[in-house]
């Protein structure tokens, strides 16, 4: 989402009004005063207005789930995949103690990859035309750091829920 904001209105801690609703495509100005205000979640002010940029739907959504032994390993990773595609969607890095805290606690959940992996990386990219796998899979081409990945498409959602009792709540 804060990709999509455009340009923001809001009101600094003093009582002033920023207004920079008019977003320009580049702006050399100096600071990029709309995405700290979006990126500060309140601290430096509250907006009151968003202006938006409209994107096409896109038509798939693939999500990855990637093991590796180091962050640096997962670092690399971003990189190939910033240069393989501009439809990257969200990159995210777990501890394995994170993803042991779900599996000890939501019924029937399972790990995504086989065998035992230091950290994790959770990435999704949209793309409005319909070949991301092909963009996904050469990301991990055999060169790749990371020693397994799943990936699956989703409609829209990066999870599915496959336990009874996340269906019923």
């Amino acid at each position: 989402m804060r990709g999509l904001v455009a340009g923001v209105e809001a009101v600094l801690a003093d009582g002033s009004v920023h207004d920079g609703l008019a977003a320009l495509k580049k702006d050399n100005r100096g600071y990029d005063l709309t995405q700290l205000l979006v990126g500060a979640e309140g601290t430096l002010g509250i907006v009151t207005a968003a202006t938006l940029r409209l994107v096409p739907l896109p038509a798939t959504r693939t999500t990855a789930w990637a093991a590796t032994g180091d962050p640096q390993a997962a670092l690399a990773l971003l990189r190939r995949f910033q240069a393989a595609t501009e439809a990257l969607e969200s990159f995210e890095i777990l501890p394995a103690e994170s993803l042991a805290a779900v599996l000890a606690h939501v019924p029937g959940a399972r790990a995504p990859v086989a065998g035992a992996h230091r950290w994790h990386l959770l990435i999704e990219q949209t793309d409005p035309r319909a070949r991301p796998r092909r963009r996904i899979s050469g990301a991990f081409a055999n060169r790749s750091p990371i020693r397994s990945a799943r990936w699956g498409r989703h409609r829209s959602t990066t999870f599915r829920c496959r336990s009874r009792a996340c269906r019923a709540s």
